[in-house]
């Protein structure tokens, strides 16, 4: 049935897929060295999670669903697509849980080499690669392929239970970021406070 699908050029999602990309390129080129955002382990663990898990759970229609999500940056598809729809929601709670899991595992050698503040900062940015990656991929990625392939579209075929938006993450991924940036300052707080000596003349 997904193969019946048409799509045709809508010029508001290109200059709104433009205008992202130049926004978020922009502010990655003037925010210091781009390199940092390049962590290929990070990259790599964010989107195999979040791949396995819909492959796992889709099979065939997750392999359709990856140039049907490409194609709806430009072109807007002719009629909803509820299996579609529904990965890009399901799609948007496995990049966060990928990116969770990721940056679990690198605050524990920070945790453990409290000691040591030298390279803490660099492990630090590091550990933040994942979960910008997985906002950027659930919040606008996933959401602006949901939002193309829903029923929501016309009120009146929307059913009561049906919602545009993301649920599941809106709340959860601002709390997570914030938790995990707070908890990340009070590190370097501690790092710093107990590697500092007072020098007594």
């Amino acid at each position: 049935m997904s193969d019946e699908l048409s799509y045709k050029f809508s010029i508001y999602r290109t200059i709104a897929t433009g205008g992202i990309a130049f926004l978020v390129g922009g502010a990655i080129w003037t925010g210091g060295d781009p390199s940092m955002f390049l962590h290929i382990p990070s990259i790599a663990f964010v989107f195999g999670t979040c791949s396995f898990l819909l492959l796992g759970a889709y099979g065939a229609d997750f392999l359709k669903f990856i140039p049907a999500s490409l194609t709806c940056l430009a072109y807007s598809p002719s009629r909803p697509s509820r299996r579609y729809a529904e990965i890009a929601k399901f799609g948007s709670r496995y990049v966060i849980a990928g990116a969770v899991i990721y940056g679990l595992l690198s605050v524990i050698p920070i945790m453990q080499n409290l000691s040591d503040p030298s390279g803490m900062g660099m492990a630090l940015a590091v550990s933040m690669v994942a979960p910008f990656y997985a906002i950027l991929v659930s919040e606008i990625f996933f959401a602006f392929v949901y939002q193309a392939f829903s029923d929501s579209k016309s009120d009146s075929d929307t059913p009561k239970h049906d919602k545009p938006l993301l649920p599941a993450s809106n709340l959860l991924i601002p709390l997570i970021v914030f938790g995990f940036m707070i908890g990340m300052f009070f590190l370097l707080l501690q790092a710093f406070s107990s590697s500092w000596e007072p020098v007594y003349r």
